[in-house]
């Protein structure tokens, strides 16, 4: 008996018609953890006609690194990644191949807005407390404030 038949028993019967979780923090510990186990699994319940969606904070690249580009065959168009926490959404073709489905990006007036809006809240909390931030501006349609910038790799809570 395959792991996904013990893990989901009804799956013979096809109750689920899609599946769509967090990836890092949740799927897996972290972007380096070992991700072939649950890889097994998801690519069995894809093989049983269940769509995956990975719905994730993170990029394509991590996720397809550390997932993705361990399925291959017919059953990866089972397979949705949404990425940049919505930004960009991927398929995949017949070669399992991934495709672009959806890509919001901001426009030049929203990322100086964005700019804007993290500058503010850097001064306002470095003026008031002794604390340095940093600005990630590299971000795909947000900018990320760093309150802790020496922490290079926080654990997930």
């Amino acid at each position: 008996m395959n792991d996904c038949v013990v893990a989901f028993p009804k799956i013979k019967k096809h109750p689920y018609k899609i599946i769509a979780f967090d990836w890092d923090g949740t799927a897996v510990e972290n972007r380096n953890a070992d991700a072939r186990a649950i890889t097994e699994v998801l690519e069995q319940l894809m093989k049983y006609g269940v769509y995956i969606v990975v719905i994730t904070g993170t990029n394509f690249d991590n996720v397809n690194r550390q997932f993705a580009s361990l399925v291959n065959g017919p059953h990866k168009k089972n397979l949705f990644i949404c990425t940049n926490r919505g930004s960009e959404v991927y398929g995949f073709d017949e070669n399992s191949e991934p495709v672009v489905l959806f890509k919001r990006v901001a426009t030049e007036e929203e990322n100086t807005l964005l700019d804007r809006a993290a500058e503010a809240v850097k001064e306002h909390i470095e003026s008031r407390s002794n604390v340095t931030i940093d600005i990630v501006y590299n971000r795909m349609n947000r900018r990320k404030i760093d309150l802790i910038p020496e922490w290079e790799n926080p654990l997930k809570s």
